[in-house]
Parts: structure tokens; sequence; C-alpha cells
């Protein structure tokens, strides 16, 4: 059987992800004993200054105090942490630095000395298992007030919420949030899918037009050809007759019946006479097929009709 390494031990401890858990811890300070305003995430000055996962400021004018909160949820990651002494940094703008991890991540006795451990059980329920030492908070810079008023001011709105609810209530309040956010992209990604079906769907009746037009085109230049033949058989019919080639289907007939009386060749006239009348008929539909194909004018007798 394979061992388990220390960061799959961890993802079995607490399924959380690195920001769900200072968010969760957030919550729970919200609605701690001691007021406070609480930031999370947020780079205490210019960029490669410290930038706690969740700093508080308690709500008293009598002295500045302010926590330094440090989340992990790999206990590769807290002793690199510990090894490198970055929480140290934290000392520039709080009184006390905090780990919070999985409950079972770490025990107590491995956190530096003066720093404090919160943990987080499977049921969500948050416990110090050791207290930090508490010192005098140094004077924040200038810079480090203007991060916190400005770029926090939504996120101490979000606490004061919390204060007045309690931590519980807050913690349900932000699970549901979660689901609304989760359900606000399902509906953005669902509308996203109609917008692309909508848009598939004209495409493929472009595609349908321009197949139908150019049908219509075809069938439309296939009759002005028989027409043209059409007419090119009575041209040659007329002059066989010595008649002037433009000379129209009526007199073409005409001229036959009078040249039929006394004619010994009766077969023939009337062989031509069918083949006059089959030319004659034909052009008629194939003048009644291109008629139907051409837009009907406003105001013409076939829109009368």
């Amino acid at each position: 059987m394979v061992a388990m390494t220390e960061d799959q031990k961890a993802c079995t401890i607490d399924a959380l992800t690195h920001d769900q858990l200072a968010a969760d811890l957030a919550a729970y300070l919200a609605g701690y004993s001691t007021p406070m305003a609480i930031w999370t995430d947020m780079q205490l000055g210019p960029s490669g200054s410290a930038r706690p996962d969740v700093y508080t400021i308690e709500k008293t004018y009598t002295a500045l105090r302010a926590r330094a909160f440090e989340v992990k949820i790999s206990r590769s990651d807290f002793l690199s942490d510990v090894t490198k002494g970055k929480y140290l940094r934290y000392l520039q703008y709080a009184g006390s630095v905090t780990f919070a991890t999985p409950a079972g991540l770490i025990s107590k006795e491995e956190v530096p000395k003066g720093c404090g451990l919160i943990t987080r059980s499977p049921k969500g329920v948050w416990r110090f298992q050791k207290k930090p030492t508490m010192n005098a908070t140094p004077p924040l810079p200038q810079d480090a007030w203007l991060k916190l008023v400005i770029d926090g001011c939504a996120r101490e709105r979000e606490s004061a919420r919390a204060t007045n609810c309690g931590p519980r209530a807050y913690m349900e309040w932000q699970a549901q949030d979660r689901m609304r956010k989760k359900a606000g992209r399902e509906l953005a990604m669902a509308l996203a899918n109609r917008d692309k079906a909508m848009r598939a769907l004209t495409d493929e009746s472009d595609v349908l037009v321009r197949r139908q037009r150019a049908r219509i085109e075809n069938e439309a230049e296939a009759a002005k050809s028989e027409m043209q033949k059409l007419q090119a058989a009575l041209q040659e019919a007329a002059k066989a007759m010595g008649l002037q080639a433009d000379t129209s289907w009526w007199k073409i007939r005409n001229e036959l019946d009078e040249r039929m009386k006394g004619s010994a060749s009766e077969d023939r006239i009337r062989e031509a006479l069918r083949t006059l009348e089959w030319s004659r008929r034909h052009v008629g539909e194939s003048a009644e097929q291109l008629r139907r194909l051409l837009p009907v004018a406003p105001g013409s007798k076939e829109e009368q009709a």
C-alpha cells in the first residue's frame, strides 16, 4: 500500500481551499467576543510588502491592537514558512501572529515561540490551541492605513454584517452567498450556450436561404435557356415557310392553314402544325415559369389580381 504524503493528509483532514479557509476564519472572527475590523488577503503597503491572509484591528480608541493570521492547508508550506521566517514580516504591522490550519495538520509544539495556533475541525468549529503573545502594535505607516481604508471598505461592511448576526448565522449566509454566486455562473453559462445556439441557428438559416436563392436562379436560367431554344425553333419554322424570322406564332399558324388548302402534302402539314403547337405550348409554360420567379412590382396587374 502506498503511503500518503503530508499534503495528501492535509487534503483528507479538510477539503476547504486556502481562500475558503481564510474566508471562514474571517467569518468566525467577525462574531468573536472582541469587536474588530477584518480584512482578508490585504497587502499592507506597496508591492512586495507583507500580505497576511487575515488581518484584524480591535474596535477600540484606547490603543492600536492589530493581529495577523497566516492560513496554512499544507504541512510542507507551514514548515517552509517557519524555516524562512516569513511570518516575522507581519510583526511590522501587528502585535501578534497566529497560524490557522485544519485540525490535525500541525501541533502547537511546532508553532514558533510567541505565535498562536487556531484550528478548524471537520465540523467547522474554530478553536485556539495556543494563544499568541500579544505585543504592542507598531505605529502603522501612512500607506498601510490608506490600503486598509480605501481597499478595505467593502470588506469592513461585510464584517459589520457578521458582527450584527453572529458567527454561525454569518457562516450560513456566507455558504448561501457562495451558492448564489455558483447559480449565477451556471445561469451565465446557460445564457452563453443559448446565444451560441441562436448564432448557430442563424448561420444555418443563412445557408438555407443562400441555397434556396441559388436553386431559384438555376431554375430561372434553365427556363430562360429553354425559352431561347423554342424561340429559335419558331424562327426556323418561319424561315422554312419563307416568312420573316420575327413572324408571330399566329401568323405562322394562319399561313399554314392557307397552304393546307388543296395541298397534296396534307400529312406533312398536319405534322408541322403539331410541332408548332407543341412549341407554342412549351413557350407559354416557360414564360409562365419565368414570370413566377420575378418579384411582383407594386401596383402591377399581377399584384391587383
